[in-house]
C-alpha cells in the first residue's frame, strides 16, 4: 500500500505495520492511501470533516480525486456527532448523500486509526482475491518478450501498475507512442485521470 509521506507518522501506518501490511512512501497528487491505479483513499479526522465541509474545501477537493482515481474512498474517521455539534443534522446528512451520490465518492466512517488501519487491510486483502490485469513484471525473472520488455519499462514510472501500462500499450503501441502522447490523449486512457495525466506528460517530457 503506497502512503502518502505525510501520513508516514500517522497512528494508522503504525497499525499498518502492526497488520503486517508495509506502508511504502510515497508523494501522492491526491489523496492519503493508494491501494491500486484505481483504489484511493482520503482520511479525514471527524473534525477536519466538518472544518472542510463548512469552509468548501471538501467538495472542490473530493471532486479532484474523482477526476483523478475510478474508485475514491473518504474515510471519516473519529466521533463524528461531537464534531457536528452546533452544525444541523440535516447538514451533515445531505452533505454525506451528495458525496456519494452526486460524486461518486464511497464513504466509510471508523471511531479510530487502528478501524482504519484494520479497514485498509481488508479493502487490500479482498482487492488481492480478484483476479484482473496481467501480473506485474518487476518481480519476474528470467527472460521476457519484447511485449514484456515494453511493459517493464512503463511499470518503472511512478503509480503505473500493471494494468495501466498495457492500457497505454493498447493506446499508443509503442513506447515512443506512449512518450510522445499529448496530454489530452494520456487523460483518454482508462485509469489515468487529469492529475494522473499530468504527472505522467511532466514526468516524460522534463
Amino acid at each position: 500500500i503506497w502512503v502518502d509521506h505525510r501520513e508516514l507518522s500517522s497512528p494508522v501506518a503504525e497499525h499498518l505495520r502492526k497488520l503486517g501490511t508495509s506502508p511504502v512512501p510515497t508523494t501522492l497528487p491526491e489523496g492519503d492511501y493508494l491501494l491500486s491505479e484505481e483504489v484511493v483513499v482520503e482520511r479525514k479526522s471527524a473534525a477536519d470533516f466538518v472544518s472542510s465541509l463548512l469552509d468548501g474545501r471538501l467538495f472542490t477537493q473530493l471532486k479532484e480525486l474523482r477526476r483523478s482515481y475510478p474508485k475514491p474512498i473518504l474515510v471519516v474517521e473519529g466521533d463524528l456527532e461531537v464534531a457536528m455539534r452546533g452544525v444541523k443534522d440535516e447538514a451533515l446528512w445531505g452533505a454525506l448523500s451528495s458525496i456519494v451520490v452526486d460524486l461518486g465518492v464511497a464513504v466509510v466512517r471508523t471511531l479510530s486509526p487502528r478501524e482504519t488501519a484494520l479497514f485498509l487491510a481488508a479493502t487490500l486483502k479482498r482487492m488481492s482475491k480478484k483476479k484482473g490485469g496481467p501480473p506485474p513484471l518487476r518481480r519476474k525473472r528470467g527472460g521476457m518478450t519484447v511485449e514484456e520488455q515494453k511493459r517493464f519499462v512503463l511499470e518503472g514510472l511512478p503509480h503505473i501498475s500493471s494494468s495501466t501500462a498495457q492500457r497505454l500499450l493498447d493506446e499508443f503501441g509503442t513506447l515512443k507512442g506512449v512518450f510522445s502522447a499529448s496530454l489530452e490523449d494520456l487523460k483518454r486512457v482508462k485509469g489515468i485521470g487529469d492529475k494522473k495525466a499530468r504527472d505522467l506528460y511532466r514526468l516524460m517530457n522534463s
